[in-house]
């Protein structure tokens, strides 16, 4: 098993998508990137059953948004 880093966003995401189903069903996050230097995106693709969600956001701002803290 791997461990990586999820935003905020990303979890809220996959909370919506899970919201009327049991605890115990599986939430599947696919991440990767995109783009180059200050283009970068992080790409996660969240699955739960049948529905899906993308979300991207700036790699570069992520960092220095979390290296404040």
């Amino acid at each position: 098993m791997n461990s990586f880093w999820l935003t905020k966003r990303a979890i809220k995401e996959a909370l919506k998508l899970s919201e009327d189903l049991p605890q115990t069903s599986f939430v599947h996050f696919h991440i990767s990137s995109e783009g180059k230097d200050k283009d970068e995106k992080t790409v996660i693709e969240i699955v739960v059953r049948d529905r899906k969600k993308v979300v991207k956001d700036n790699f570069n701002k992520l960092i220095r948004e979390n290296a404040k803290w």
